[in-house]
């Protein structure tokens, strides 16, 4: 019998926010994502991220890297968040990362994927925060 290839996600209706200013990180994550058809729109700094989604409507989700130059991935995501409550907010790290340890401020996040990435895990965290996936 034949091996059956996993059919991956369909997102071509979605559209995700990269802000990872390390050009391999940004290239690993596309290259991942793509496989899903998902529309990505890329920024290089925690102030571009902002003004990005200050200007598109149609962002659904954004994976913001926690050190980004100008303002850095928390901060970004605060003032995403601040304009656009229900835009969910992936955090990319490759420290040791628990979500509970946060200081409470930073509760401007929905989740947190670690770096190497790993493409299952980036499905499943992306699907849990984009409806009908």
């Amino acid at each position: 019998m034949a091996e059956e290839k996993k059919q991956l996600v369909d997102w071509s209706s979605y559209t995700v926010l990269i802000a990872e200013d390390d050009p391999a990180n940004y290239k690993l994550l596309e290259s991942l994502l793509k496989k899903t058809n998902i529309n990505i729109i890329h920024a290089e700094s925690g102030i571009e991220a902002v003004n990005i989604c200050d200007a598109y409507k149609e962002i659904d989700i954004v994976l913001m890297d926690i050190q980004l130059p100008e303002l850095d991935g928390f901060e970004a995501a605060q003032r995403i968040k601040v304009k656009k409550p229900d835009i969910p907010v992936i955090i990319l790290t490759a420290s040791v990362f628990n979500g509970e340890t946060v200081k409470p401020k930073y509760t401007c996040y929905n989740g947190f994927i670690s770096k190497p990435f790993n493409l299952n895990h980036l499905i499943e965290t992306v699907s849990s925060f984009l409806s009908d996936s």
